[in-house]
This record gives structure tokens, C-alpha cells and sequence, in this order.
């Protein structure tokens, strides 16, 4: 097992011997450097030595394999003729897909403050992964659960709400229990969903299975006047589904059979659901 006794200072030699086992062509092809240059971004000949320096690590180990997201695939590759120089066999390579974030845009990272930690409470991961985009959870469910796939994209598709929250549940649960996943749903359910929301609203019937929200707002619930009027309601973050907020105008909301409650403004509440 690897334990760091082999840690040794490199000669300035040693790292020219290194380097010597790449060309400038080889380097350039890497996707993040391709992508500068085509930006005419500059890019610095310190950053040619760090897949370098992590392909110098398989030799010491004298790995079999090295494991990495698909975005290391660059340095992880670099391994193999670093180790064939010293008279290793090449490693294999294994790479996952990488996680996006809560945006649902950037790859999950602690610094872009877009990361679920698995040191966080089950509270704090059931509301961290309740604010993932719709279009984020089948990553989620790809990349961290062992539910099929054909059968979280159909729970996506008839009722995305439901099937995020079968999503934290799974995630807390393995990570602290499934009690802790029941008493995280039910604490969400107390502060965000059930928050100012009467008991008595209006039912509203919806014929298609999909529609966009300035529809449901004007034609259907009449809780605007216009398409402007609602167009600003939701820009301006004042309009929800099941306690998440709606942001784009030109956004389509799944309607299932299961009622869903709307809110517009402060005040106006109601339930949707398919005819």
C-alpha cells in the first residue's frame, strides 16, 4: 500500500528527463488547451508540468490502474509513457463522468459553492438537491444511486418533484439512514413547502400533460391579467410549483395527476392537476 515513504526531491535533470517523454504537439492536444488557444487565451509553460507531475506518481506506486473524472483524462494518460520510460508496465485508465452542481450548469466544486458535502446534515442535502435543476437529475441518479435508469427517467418525465425527493431521500439514506431521510422530507415539507400556504385554494384542471407557465397564469388560473403581467411575476422570482420557484418565462410545467400547488405573488394560491 502506498504510504508516501517514496517521496524524494527531483533534480532539475530528473524533471528534464520527465518533460522529455512529450512533445509540445502532444501537450496541445489536450481539449483545455485547444479551447485557449482558439480564445487566443495565453497558456503558461507552468502548466504543461502539472499533468507531468501527476503522471510521475503512477510510477512510484507502480499503479495497475488509476481511477478519475473524465476531465482528467488528459493527466491520467500521461502516466502510461511516464512509466514505460522507467520500465513499468503502462496503468489502465478508468474514468466517471463528472457530477454537475446544484447550478445544474458547472461540475460540483466547493469553491463555486455549487456542492453537496457528504458530511452535511440530512437536512442540509435533502434542500441542497430539492434546488437542483429538473434537467441536472438524471446525472444525480446515474452517478449516485443504483435506481434504474429507464425507471428514473420516467419518474422524472410524470412527476419531477416527486422523483427529486425519492433522490435525497436515496442519497441520505446512504450516507446517514433512512430515518434520517423520512425526518429530513417531513422538516422540508414543515419550512418550505407547507410555509404560508392555505388550506383552502381554488382546484384547477389542466387538459394537456404539459403547459407553459405564462398559459397557466393567464388562461387557465387567471392570476394574471396578461402574458406581461405574468411574464414580470415570474422574472421577478414570485412564482412557484410545490415550493420551487419558476424563473423562465418560456418555462414548461409537467402536469400530473397528482395535484400541484401554484403560487403567484403573495397571495394567490391553487391547485393544479391533469383532467
Amino acid at each position: 500500500m502506498y504510504n508516501g515513504d517514496w517521496l524524494e526531491k527531483m533534480s532539475f535533470e530528473d524533471v528534464l528527463k520527465l518533460a522529455g517523454n512529450f512533445t509540445v504537439a502532444q501537450m496541445m492536444e489536450r481539449d483545455m488547451f485547444q479551447k485557449r488557444k482558439k480564445e487566443g487565451k495565453e497558456i503558461n509553460m507552468v502548466e504543461f508540468m502539472y499533468p507531468l507531475m501527476q503522471g510521475y506518481d503512477s510510477v512510484p506506486i507502480k499503479a495497475d490502474i488509476e481511477l478519475g473524472g473524465t476531465d482528467q483524462l488528459f493527466n491520467l494518460l500521461a502516466g502510461r509513457p511516464i512509466m514505460q520510460s522507467h520500465g513499468l508496465v503502462p496503468q489502465n485508465v478508468m474514468t466517471m463522468n463528472i457530477l454537475v452542481g446544484t447550478d445544474g450548469t458547472q461540475k460540483m466544486s466547493k469553491s463555486l459553492g455549487n456542492y453537496v458535502a457528504i458530511f452535511d446534515t440530512p437536512n442540509e442535502m435533502f434542500g441542497k438537491i430539492m434546488s437542483i435543476p429538473d434537467s441536472a437529475m438524471m446525472d444525480y441518479f446515474e452517478l449516485l444511486t443504483d435506481i434504474n435508469l429507464d425507471e428514473a427517467n420516467h419518474k422524472i418525465t410524470s412527476h419531477p418533484r416527486n422523483a427529486k425527493v425519492e433522490l435525497a431521500k436515496n442519497i441520505i439514506e446512504f450516507f446517514h439512514s433512512a430515518a434520517a431521510a423520512d425526518t429530513s422530507e417531513q422538516d422540508f415539507i414543515t419550512k418550505f413547502v407547507k410555509k404560508e400556504v392555505p388550506d383552502k385554494m381554488p382546484d384547477f384542471e389542466v387538459e394537456t400533460n404539459e403547459i407553459g407557465i405564462l398559459n397557466l397564469l393567464t388562461k387557465i388560473t387567471a392570476f394574471t391579467a396578461s402574458n406581461s403581467d405574468a411574464r414580470r411575476l415570474v422574472q421577478a422570482g414570485a412564482v412557484s410549483i410545490d415550493g420551487k420557484k419558476v424563473i423562465d418565462p418560456k418555462a414548461m410545467i409537467i402536469i400530473t395527476d397528482e395535484p400541484q400547488v401554484l403560487k403567484a405573488g403573495k397571495r394567490k394560491f391553487g391547485r393544479i392537476k391533469l383532467v
